[in-house]
């Protein structure tokens, strides 16, 4: 929705931007975002015992690591499945894997550096996006993203992209960002094979995901922490 991004640039009232004013609704709508695909990537059918094993397995701890509002995120699934939100233990029962919310947080970059490049019809505007990163970066960083990530990956764009590459690019980063955060917000044995057996492509795509991509990836990385377990 093309106005909803132009009228916070355009309005002569945010002349001096605030990270720390920006920032906490950053975090919320990346969380509205994640939640929106999470309660829309399982099988209608199956839904309230998805939600259920969602509502009593997702880690508060872990969802913190990806900067979102943990109980928004797992009460949403409550709700969807017609339960009560578990309280949040005492106790940490996770720990963060800081190579992985690394991971996020570039995958985050890319994402927002492409959706930016993807603005500009033209060589020169294509330009000056370039030519202006560089005052950027340290604001991103502050947002909790890569800054210097966004602006190579901003300049790495050196034609206008066409709608369909756009799109592609979008659905692609953020399939992997979703891919990413839907295999580390819980710890509990069997989590990626009860995820590769419960996630619906169709569903996924139904929210802008490439489903197929993401159920692929989670399967295989099933898979591979099974065979793993296995010969340890």
């Amino acid at each position: 929705m093309p106005e909803y991004i132009a009228e916070p640039i355009c309005d002569q009232s945010h002349s001096n931007p605030n990270v720390t004013i920006a920032l906490p609704w950053a975090l919320l709508y990346t969380t509205e975002v994640f939640a929106t695909q999470l309660l829309h990537a399982f099988a209608a059918n199956n839904t309230n015992a998805s939600m259920n094993y969602l509502c009593d397995n997702l880690r508060y701890l872990l969802i913190d690591g990806f900067h979102m509002l943990d109980a928004r995120v797992i009460n949403a699934t409550c709700i969807a499945g017609g339960t009560q939100m578990n309280p949040r233990p005492e106790g940490a029962l996770a720990q963060i894997n800081t190579n992985i919310t690394a991971a996020y947080v570039n995958a985050a970059s890319i994402l927002y550096g492409l959706m930016f490049a993807s603005s500009a019809r033209t060589n020169s505007q294509l330009n000056i996006l370039c030519a202006h990163a560089p005052d950027y970066v340290s604001s991103l960083d502050a947002m909790m993203l890569n800054g210097t990530l966004v602006q190579s990956t901003i300049c790495e764009v050196t034609e206008p992209m066409s709608t369909d590459a756009g799109v592609s690019a979008i659905k692609t980063w953020s399939s992997r960002i979703f891919t990413t955060v839907v295999e580390n917000v819980s710890n509990v044995s069997g989590w990626l094979t009860w995820l590769c057996d419960n996630l619906d492509e169709d569903a996924m795509e139904s929210v802008g995901l490439d489903g197929q991509a993401v159920h692929k990836q989670v399967c295989s990385d099933a898979n591979a922490a099974a065979t793993s377990s296995t010969t340890a």
